[in-house]
């Protein structure tokens, strides 16, 4: 096979493998921040530009094109694995905002990553072009035409099998690995330093392959574990899982019994079904059902840590719950929690691993008595389609005639907004609304204390006679069903401020999300923001 061919191909393919972990990378330190893409992109670019021209250089002086590769190659190697451990540096913490470390650091490194293999672009198409005649075009178009091809297999290889079985610190490491090999390759063919290069290509390769078998955790130490107990104690990451998907990990926090659970670096709930504390703010999943009037049919929409449906496997009336994750991620760690795990055997759950809107349309003819979506912050990539208008009426479709529908808007003014339109009279507690399809939710006192005495797991009374005492769980849930406000209450304190979301306009992500800065969050918002959501 023609070399510089193969050349060609294989730095494509290892370049675009690593701007694929650099995308997922920045991604999970910026919790899933939209603009993630697009600013690994253009540093990207930026950094391709630079090694073109260094690379340029380098065929003009008419050295040794194969020692200059092994060289470019070998410091690749050197620096690719590295990235991981930028994380704790680069990574947003929760209450504060992006400073220049935060930006200066990642892409200085995104750059410096990309220019290096770019070196070798033009000295690929120099190696393997004809230097005259009619053939010139056919030998510079075979060895573009290699490139071409690596840099489009290296993201689907990355992206949809490697990343699917290893790490992202491992995969990092592989790339590394690719590198050395093709650093030896070139160094073999090189005129000179071929004897010292091919000693330090083997004494790297020889250290990254003990390097993969450390255990990783650079990116994971990169999301914000700035709980601390009484005492100092730092969190503890318990479960970590890494997929195709994204990184799912839980974390034990000093003084809690219960674990926090994140995906892709954002807050994802907590493994507890408590009203006394209530951490996970469960209580808005209790009354749901209660509003749902003795269900039968439910939906879903986003498994996480599997509590939300716990709870709801204690409504005596249900016959089925179906639940669709994005993530089958969240499956492997609720195996890792009792308290969650018997949703797994329960005949009634069923857990579908799709994109919830897609499975929706996959499935016309299914509907529900009460649908609940407590999904992710509205900030984050791709939340407007499961919050704009058009899925909001095919959500209507799959609902029956006095079905709820219940959902976490994150505190978005334009999610609350959408919803009261496709759902006039919803209710709300917080930033939790719940509205009925055929009108308002509201249900009196007395079926709301039916519905909670009625409600068991594992055989059990879920409220105790304890509960039902003053200031007891289950008064708390009544006390909230009857403080229930109305969304439009809000929306006109609000003087028109919320606006419709659609598919076209994308306004969750990028009217209010955040571009390389933390968003608020609906537990850390400001005092005005919270005012907003507050009785």
């Amino acid at each position: 096979m023609n070399f510089p061919w193969l050349l060609s191909f294989a730095v494509g393919f290892l370049s675009l493998s690593q701007e694929i972990l650099w995308v997922r990378l920045i991604s999970f330190a910026h919790m899933g921040a939209p603009t993630a893409f697009g600013f690994v992109l253009t540093l990207y670019l930026v950094g391709i530009a630079l090694g073109a021209e260094i690379g340029k250089r380098a065929c003009k002086r008419g050295t040794d094109l194969y020692d200059v590769a092994a060289l470019a190659l070998l410091l690749a190697a050197l620096t690719d694995p590295l990235p991981p451990i930028l994380g704790p540096v680069i990574a947003l913490r929760v209450g504060s905002g992006v400073g220049l470390v935060q930006m200066l650091v990642p892409s200085l490194a995104i750059v410096a990553t990309a220019a290096i293999k770019s070196v070798l672009f033009p000295i690929a198409h120099h190696l393997g072009s004809s230097q005259a005649g009619a053939h010139i075009g056919s030998s510079v178009s075979k060895v573009y035409f290699g490139n071409i091809l690596g840099s489009t297999l290296g993201p689907i290889v990355m992206g949809f099998f490697l990343l699917d079985r290893v790490g992202l610190d491992v995969a990092f490491r592989l790339v590394g690995l690719g590198s050395l090999l093709l650093a030896g390759a070139c160094a073999l063919r090189s005129e000179r330093r071929r004897r010292g290069t091919v000693i330090g290509v083997a004494a790297g390769v020889l250290a990254l392959v003990l390097w993969l078998g450390q255990q990783p955790s650079h990116v994971i130490r990169s999301g914000d574990r700035s709980f601390q107990g009484a005492e100092g104690a730092q969190a503890e990451i318990r479960q970590v899982v890494e997929n195709k998907y994204g990184i799912i990990h839980t974390v034990g926090i000093p003084g809690r019994t219960d674990d926090v659970v994140y995906g892709g670096n954002a807050y994802d709930g907590a493994i507890s079904i408590g009203l006394h504390p209530d951490p996970n703010g469960i209580a808005r999943v209790y009354v749901a059902g209660v509003l749902a009037r003795q269900p039968r049919r439910a939906l879903v929409i986003g498994l996480a840590g599997g509590a939300w449906v716990r709870v709801l496997t204690a409504l005596p009336t249900l016959e089925r719950v179906d639940v669709v994750e994005i993530n089958k991620g969240y499956v492997d760690l609720i195996q890792s929690y009792p308290l969650v795990k018997p949703i797994l055997d329960d005949a009634r759950v069923a857990i579908h691993v799709d994109d919830g809107r897609r499975w929706l349309k996959r499935h016309p003819g299914e509907r529900y008595d009460l649908v609940l979506m407590n999904t992710t912050m509205h900030w984050r990539a791709f939340q407007t389609n499961l919050l704009s208008a058009e899925f909001m009426s095919e959500l209507r479709g799959h609902m029956n005639a006095d079905g709820v529908f219940a959902l976490n808007v994150t505190n978005s003014l334009d999610a609350a907004f959408t919803v009261e339109a496709a759902f006039p009279g919803a209710l709300r507690h917080g930033s939790f609304l719940y509205a009925r399809r055929g009108g308002s939710p509201v249900v009196g006192g007395d079926q709301v204390q039916a519905a909670l005495r009625s409600m068991t797991l594992d055989g059990r009374p879920l409220f105790a006679a304890a509960d039902w005492e003053p200031g007891g769980s289950a008064h708390r849930i009544v006390d909230l069903v009857a403080g229930l406000s109305p969304v439009s209450v809000l929306l006109a304190r609000e003087g028109g401020r919320g606006r419709m979301i659609t598919d076209a306009n994308l306004l969750p992500e990028y009217r209010h999300g955040i571009r390389l800065e933390l968003p608020p969050v609906s537990w850390l918002l400001p005092a005005r923001e919270q005012a907003k959501f507050t009785h």
